[in-house]
């Protein structure tokens, strides 16, 4: 039998309601266009036929979007999608796994906040993002665990929005920020960046002064609430600078935020309005985070000149050696971006060919480590040289090059490859390197 389940007042419960809304693709982009609400994704948007996931769940969902799915991705307007206003359901439905998917979710969720609610101060959204930062330090990418862990870009966030750069490009900071890390404290020499700003350590540790500005230096981060008092405060202010990378990564393009597409690198001077966009970002956080602003002056610098480049083709001051942490971001936005418009492979060969030359190599190589670029059983498309449509279509076989894989022909996209229909194809073979997933 049956029983309706009472209060400890002795009155019926009412059923809680549910958290998620249901609309038809349709009536959303209706209602998002005369309401000023912000809605988002419960369950992942897919394309029909690839099933690739064109939005991810807790993704931001506005006019523009849905109107590309519907336009560009022929999404019908009955398409029913689960939507919530209310992003702090994610967290009431999901025991999250502390993954790299989980801390992507707790960036973006800080973010969105920011740059979405009029508040009198956001100091809790940025110390929820300073304390998710310390957490995937301390575990996912800490000096145990970090060469052990590749970033697949399932992990990560669908582009949609600029939000979607913004976290993607702060995780692959993170990541390549703690390789480079962890390979400078096992160098010979080297020396924590506390000690080396130190000049009674500096006399002790017996380096000419004409030498000091040659010392390869690491942060000194772990372990700082378990350390004595003197050397956790020492690790801590390490820490701290840490910190400002991030902050430098992760609000590096907000005033990008209402571009409708992620812009790639390209040759060649750049319009007015990208040339500004290091300035006005800088702009928004004077205004919007204005503690963070003035507290962090390391934020502003990364901010201004994470466009330059060692080879002084970069903007806007054509600056050759910016800080470390605007060297490690130069590289990976302009990774996040370029996948936005070409294939894994090729952006991964655009960012090692430029190695040494517009991009400093020591992080080009950290970068790379980090990538777990394909997943066997993938489904992708293949392009051939400069073609600009795929030719084939192409299941990853059991992976033993990272970046060129074995795959095997699915189908024939152009009528002229008909041949290689069920075929394989190893992409590390040197006849084949016309060849990109």
């Amino acid at each position: 039998m049956e029983t309706t389940p009472v209060s400890e007042e002795g009155k019926p419960k009412k059923e809680a309601e549910p958290a998620w809304e249901e609309y038809t693709l349709g009536e959303l982009e209706k209602k998002l266009q005369e309401e000023k609400k912000v809605y988002f994704c419960v369950d992942p948007i897919r394309a029909r036929r690839t099933k690739r996931k064109l939005v991810d769940p807790r993704g931001i969902l506005n006019p523009a979007i849905l109107r590309i799915l519907r336009e560009n991705w022929e999404m019908d307007e009955d398409t029913v999608l689960r939507v919530t206003a209310d992003y702090d359901f994610f967290e009431k439905v999901e025991e999250a796994k502390k993954s790299i998917g989980y801390f992507t979710s707790q960036f973006y969720r800080f973010l969105v906040r920011i740059f979405t609610e009029d508040k009198k101060s956001y100091k809790a959204e940025l110390q929820g993002l300073a304390t998710a930062a310390a957490e995937i330090l301390d575990t996912i990418f800490s000096y145990d665990q970090v060469e052990n862990t590749l970033i697949y870009p399932g992990d990560l966030r669908t582009h949609t929005t600029y939000y979607d750069h913004l976290v993607n490009t702060a995780v692959y900071w993170l990541a390549t920020f703690a390789r480079i890390n962890k390979h400078r404290s096992e160098e010979p020499g080297s020396m924590e960046v506390w000690r080396s700003r130190d000049k009674a350590e500096l006399r002790q540790s017996g380096i000419p002064p004409d030498k000091e500005s040659e010392i390869l230096v690491f942060y000194d981060i772990y372990g700082r609430d378990h350390a004595a008092s003197d050397v956790a405060e020492r690790k801590r202010s390490d820490f701290s600078l840490v910190l400002s990378g991030f902050f430098g990564a992760i609000f590096h393009d907000v005033s990008l935020l209402d571009q409708p597409r992620i812009i790639p690198p390209s040759e060649g001077e750049p319009p007015d309005f990208l040339r500004a966009h290091t300035s006005k970002s800088n702009e928004i956080l004077k205004v919007r985070l204005p503690i963070l602003f003035d507290d962090r002056p390391l934020v502003r610098s990364i901010i201004k000149n994470h466009h330059e480049h060692i080879d002084g083709s970069g903007y806007p001051s054509r600056k050759k050696d910016p800080h470390l942490f605007a060297r490690i971001l130069t590289v990976c936005d302009a990774f996040d971006e370029l996948i936005t418009v070409v294939p894994r492979g090729k952006a991964i060969h655009y960012i090692a060919l430029a190695a040494g030359r517009r991009y400093d190599g020591e992080a080009v190589r950290a970068l790379l480590a980090c990538l777990q670029p394909y997943k066997e059983q993938e489904l992708l498309p293949l392009y051939e040289a400069k073609k600009k449509e795929p030719v084939m279509e192409v299941r990853i076989l059991k992976i033993q090059n990272r970046f060129r894989p074995r795959v095997a022909v699915e189908t024939a996209l152009n009528p002229d490859y008909k041949s290689r229909v069920g075929s394989v194809i190893d992409l590390s073979e040197p006849d084949n390197r016309i060849f990109f997933i």
